[in-house]
């Protein structure tokens, strides 16, 4: 998927490297400070075991102006406050897979900021598929054209 959107080259970040898997995919080693640091776009898929925080301020802060931040990880895995400011100002964009229960969050830009709507939570299985469906829609339109036609306002 990476590289059908023009991706050059793909970093990873763990506890350890994984020399067969960057021997497989091309994939590159970094140290996590310098993933936020250096990359355009930078993709979170961390269980919650490293803990509350894990992804600190130092690394929201050290994202550079104009990167996106995507997360299908535990919200609590990250500085909250952080993440607010850099994206109240406009020098970052993030999109997460589970809402984040904070107001400032809310009024955030639908361009800058991104999360499913949390009250499909009790709808049907269709539902559920359907909203899935078109998150999935909109953030595809928004990091290709910056545009979405389920906008609502």
């Amino acid at each position: 998927m990476a590289k059908g959107l023009g991706v050059s080259k793909l970093f990873y970040h763990s506890r350890t490297k994984k020399p067969d898997i960057e021997l497989d995919t091309g994939i590159i080693y970094k140290e996590k400070q310098a993933i936020f640091e250096d990359c355009d776009v930078i993709f979170v898929s961390v269980p919650i075991g490293p803990g509350k925080g894990f992804i600190a301020k130092e690394q929201i802060y050290g994202l550079k102006k104009g990167s996106l931040l995507i997360s299908i990880s535990d919200p609590l895995l990250f500085d909250i406050d952080a993440l607010y400011e850099r994206l109240k100002s406009g020098d970052i964009r993030g999109a997460f897979d589970e809402n984040i229960n904070d107001e400032r969050l809310r009024k955030l830009p639908l361009g800058v900021w991104y999360t499913p709507n949390e009250s499909s939570a009790f709808n049907t299985g269709k539902t559920i598929e359907d909203v899935s469906n078109s998150s999935v829609d909109t953030l595809l339109n928004l990091l290709t054209n910056g545009k979405d036609k389920y906008r609502v306002n």
